[in-house]
């Protein structure tokens, strides 16, 4: 009986011969795990010893495994015991390439910590009811190894260099799972004349799988990294060489390279970047999209964050959608695209139509496993596009996929003043802080997926399911100010502030910023467009690169202004270099609360000027509007025609009619503005 003796046993090891048993006690032997473990064997392999033939004889035991050979003979015997049990039972077999038995598996460097792997990832049989069919079908459910997260563990595959002593040298991919573990793979044995593709691939823990493991090609593990990481966890303390805390702090150092005009935009860019080494843990990540005119750093930040990413990979206009698609495959890291426009126009229409669909549910772990088919080839794989994105150039996302984002607006430094950029981490400190990274995921990942699904999970709408993994690693973190500032970034994604501007509001800041360049009463339709243009990068709203935008359409735009009561209904269409130009007048209370803003933050707006002096009175070499402009060439061809004196002659021509058509004495301010101010204010 299981429960008399000294030592109580509760776990039945079934294998097939007294040369095995003999091994497994030999090699068992003293192992904490296995000591409440009973090995048992009929004299011969073949027979069925009577007491097994008695239902109370498997009762008592908790769990019952079954050793047999892995071969057809044996499994055939195990099938025979699992009938006579009339129980649930675990079949474990023999790894394929270490022979069929257990003595086989020792002498070819099997180990005791490796056959306890074995024990747990045994596949369970249910008992045949007794009309002698199957109590169910199991299905398979293999498991992408790269993005995966079971049982409580993450794995990382890498790939490594093995010295196999005389018989030579070779690389082989190995998967590293979060105890320490380091799993081998192999095709699980099957009866003969089994298809390739009917084979089932297996980690030594029993993990099935849904293909080979492959490291990516840009692991951003380190050798030394992992090697003390599997130390300390051998020993049982942290491999980390860096605080916890102190992770988003070097991330945002790093990212400070370019720009951002929100502060807490770094915070969560930062904790994107976390996201990307746990991402297997959550059942939905975030994709980024980061905007800005051109020069800005759109693409330097998501570089950036690539670098310090988990296996971070950046994808140009110069890939094709089907090289693409196979990156996110592989890489199960952060995935950067820099132009997806291009990458969409190099691409076959079906390819670029299909890659732009699984992008938009590549945000959900259910939803991202893919059929894609190789137009050149016409072979059908399945990808996994799961995962962190980010991306650059994409103005024209679309209402689908934007609300999947979340949205980081750059700026040029000269556009605030700056003239130098900050520098980033050495290349030393950068590899430091991705080996502490992925640490941190592997110590870490079992404590975050239980704080996700008990505080996070499930709940909110579409923007707080990808805000959720960030939630979870800042609570994780424990630090009170980066909590903070994670949400009031998340409040402005919320509000729309941190996302895209409507096109409305594209034109309302553009008709701002020219009422503080002092068009306080007239404004030029032209001059609204190429400000707008200039603030937001002209490519800004296309879906391809031949669409025009609403916003930079004359006619749109005057409606607008309209409509929202920004302008009169009434406008005037002055000749400039023998061109009609739509002016339309600004109402004055729109303007006098835009004044007020101004003043209040510290802005003086300048000297009063009439609508058409953006192009006018500034020289082309001098135009901050010199590479958007399409008046150029008329005013070139003008001014050679009629000369300079006559252009002079313009500018006072079109002062005094502009001065005769608002009167002498306008003035915009609110409250009781000081000498100084009266002065500047007056037209």
């Amino acid at each position: 009986p299981p429960l008399e003796g000294s030592s109580t046993r509760r776990r039945l090891f079934i294998c097939e011969g007294a040369k095995d048993g003999w091994i497994l006690w030999l090699k068992l032997l003293g192992q904490p795990w296995a000591s409440d473990l009973a090995v048992a064997t009929s004299t011969h392999g073949s027979a069925i010893p009577e007491a097994w033939q008695d239902p109370l004889f498997w009762a008592p035991w908790e769990e019952v495994y079954l050793g047999q050979d892995a071969d057809e003979a044996g499994e055939a015997m195990a099938r025979k015991v699992a009938a006579l049990a009339r129980r649930p039972v675990v079949r474990v077999r023999v790894p394929e390439g270490m022979g069929k038995d257990w003595t086989d598996y020792f002498l070819s460097q099997g180990t005791p910590e490796g056959f306890r792997l074995l024990l747990e990832a045994g596949e369970r049989w249910s008992p045949e009811r007794e009309d002698g069919e199957s109590g169910g079908v199991r299905l398979p459910n293999p498991v992408d190894i790269n993005r995966a997260f079971i049982n409580g563990h993450l794995y990382v595959p890498v790939r490594i260099l093995e010295n196999r002593g005389e018989e030579g040298a070779r690389y082989r991919t190995v998967v590293i799972r979060s105890d320490g573990a380091v799993l081998g793979w192999g095709y699980l044995p099957a009866p003969r004349g089994t298809p390739l593709e009917d084979r089932v691939l297996a980690l030594d823990d029993g993990t099935i799988i849904r293909k080979p493991p492959k490291a990516p090609a840009g692991s951003s593990w380190s050798e030394k990294a992992i090697n003390r990481f599997l130390k300390a966890r051998e020993a049982g303390k942290s491999a980390m060489t860096l605080r916890p805390p102190d992770l988003p702090r070097l991330i945002i150092q790093h990212l400070r390279q370019v720009l951002l005009p929100r502060e807490n935009d770094y915070v969560l860019a930062a904790l994107v970047v976390m996201t990307s080494y746990v991402q297997a843990v959550f059942d939905a990540v975030p994709l980024v999209l980061i905007v800005g005119p051109p020069g800005s750093g759109k693409t330097e930040l998501a570089r950036l964050m690539a670098d310090v990413g988990a296996n971070g990979v950046v994808i140009t206009g110069q890939t094709s959608a089907a090289t693409a698609a196979r990156l996110i495959d592989e890489t199960g890291g952060l995935v950067a695209f820099d132009d997806l426009e291009e990458v969409r126009q190099r691409s076959g229409s079906a390819e670029a139509s299909n890659l732009e669909q699984f992008l938009k549910v590549s945000y959900k772990k259910e939803t991202a496993l893919k059929q894609w088919t190789d137009t050149k080839g016409m072979r059908v794989q399945t990808l996994n596009f799961f995962g962190v994105k980010v991306i650059t150039n994409t103005q024209g996302t679309g209402e689908i996929l934007g609300s999947r984002m979340f949205t980081i607006r750059t700026v040029r430094l000269k556009d605030l003043g700056y003239r130098d950029r900050p520098t980033g981490l050495t290349p030393e400190g950068l590899q430091e802080l991705r080996d502490n990274l992925y640490i941190w995921a592997m110590e870490n990942a079992p404590s975050l997926h239980q704080l996700y699904r008990e505080r996070f999970s499930g709940k909110g709408d579409r923007l707080e399911e990808i805000a959720a993994p960030l939630r979870t690693i800042a609570h994780h973190l424990g630090d009170p100010d980066l909590l903070s500032r994670l949400e009031e970034a998340l409040q402005r994604q919320a509000e729309g502030q941190g996302g895209m501007p409507t096109d409305a509001e594209i034109v309302e800041a553009a008709l701002k910023e020219l009422i503080r360049q002092g068009y306080y009463s007239h404004v030029a339709l032209v001059h609204v467009i190429m400000e707008a243009r200039r603030q937001v990068g002209d490519s800004w709203g296309r879906e391809r690169t031949n669409d025009i935008p609403r916003w930079q359409d004359p006619k749109w735009v005057g409606q607008i202004v309209r409509n929202y009561g920004y302008a009169e209904p009434a406008s005037l269409r002055p000749r400039l270099w023998e061109r009609q130009y739509r002016v339309i007048k600004l109402d004055p209370s729109f303007v006098e609360r835009v004044v007020k803003e101004l003043l209040d933050s510290g802005v003086q707006p300048e000297p009063h000027r009439q609508p058409l002096a953006f192009c006018l009175e500034t020289a082309c070499e001098e135009c901050p509007y010199l590479n958007l402009c399409d008046m150029k060439q008329d005013k070139e061809k003008w001014v050679q025609k009629y000369g300079k004196a006559k252009m002079e002659y313009l500018k006072k021509q079109r002062e005094e009619e502009f001065r005769s058509l608002i009167g002498p004495d306008l003035v915009f301010f609110v409250g009781e503005p000081d000498e100084e101010q009266n002065t500047a204010g007056k037209a």
